[in-house]
């Protein structure tokens, strides 16, 4: 359970990071399906 929970925390953590890191010059900020398309594209590539 502590593994799983790490590991959700580590998603969440760089899902804010992405946000915060994005500025109006690059246009607007990865929405929620955004996001979750890339967490699938991840894990598809790192079963």
């Amino acid at each position: 359970m502590e593994d799983h929970c790490g590991q959700a925390r580590y998603a969440w953590n760089l899902a804010v990071e992405q946000q915060s890191w994005w500025n109006p010059r690059r246009g607007p900020a990865p929405n929620y399906h955004e996001q979750s398309r890339q967490l699938t594209a991840a894990r598809r590539e790192n079963p």
